[in-house]
């Protein structure tokens, strides 16, 4: 029976990174049932936000890929894995799979937080499914067959999951694939999330003449910033891939680990706790 995949992401149904993924894919037709379900716009740094009121969805063909059966979303990526899983859109179709991506840009150290590529995944492990995230580092141009390059190589981590589901049902397998040719990766290497961050700042733009006359007091800002690059968590995903690895990191919405779990022994003793 062919693997049920369904492809997401979030930078939009019309990027490059979901069409090399999904060409992918659909070389063996046998091997894998693939759909899709995407945002319709883009939809980078929406983390793992769901939408409350009614969303909108409609048929995607994609030009490449006629045969593949596809929807836009209106929302966010998470609202378009849950709209795949959680509704009929689909029919009764249900994912054995959720693979989101392939990202413009990394997803590493603390940028899984704001990531709709991860966010993606994890959608799907609320679910019990299992999910891999996949990003491509971004310094310089970056061109499609470069997409197309990570799209082969993901394919071996995508086996691997599905040979070891249910293992990785609470799990997405977070993969980022270095901004270098193909000929200079070193390998892959399993990695853990390191604390890199970005050190963000807002600049002060200049209001529109519109916004002038009906907001006089409105303000405008542009947010940018540098990555600050984590050298000290021993095999860190950020350092890795700026070294030329393709990183592959575990991650799971579960938000406590041996540091909280400690703390809160600690904080077992403070006075609101003690009857």
């Amino acid at each position: 029976m062919a693997t049920r995949i369904l492809v997401s992401n979030d930078d939009g149904i019309h990027a490059p990174g979901v069409m090399a993924i999904l060409s992918e894919l659909r070389r063996h037709p046998s091997k894998y049932d693939v759909r899709v379900a995407c945002p319709a716009e883009e939809q980078s740094a929406k983390s793992h936000a769901v939408t409350l009121t009614s969303i909108a969805a409609a048929p995607y063909a994609f030009q490449e890929h006629p045969e593949v059966v596809a929807v836009e979303v209106w929302g966010t990526p998470a609202d378009s894995v849950k709209l795949a899983v959680r509704s009929d859109v689909f029919g009764d179709w249900r994912p054995h799979l959720i693979v989101s991506g392939i990202n413009r840009g990394s997803n590493t150290g603390f940028s899984c937080v704001y990531s709709g590529t991860v966010g993606a995944g994890m959608e799907g492990n609320v679910y019990g499914i299992p999910a891999v995230a996949l990003s491509l580092d971004l310094y310089g141009l970056v061109a499609v067959e470069d997409f197309e390059y990570c799209a082969e190589q993901a394919l071996k981590i995508i086996d691997i999951v599905i040979a070891k589901s249910p293992h990785f049902n609470t799990l997405t397998v977070n993969v980022n694939f270095p901004s270098c040719p193909p000929s200079e990766v070193r390998g892959w290497r399993l990695a853990a999330q390191d604390q890199s961050n970005w050190i963000t700042n807002y600049t002060r733009l200049e209001p529109t003449e519109d916004e002038k006359k009906s907001a006089p007091n409105m303000m405008r800002f542009r947010l940018g910033g540098s990555l600050n690059v984590d050298r000290e968590t021993e095999d860190g995903d950020t350092g890795a891939m700026k070294e030329g690895w393709i990183t592959v990191t575990p991650l799971r919405m579960h938000f406590q680990d041996h540091v909280t779990f400690s703390m809160a022994a600690e904080m077992k003793e403070w006075d609101i706790f003690i009857q």
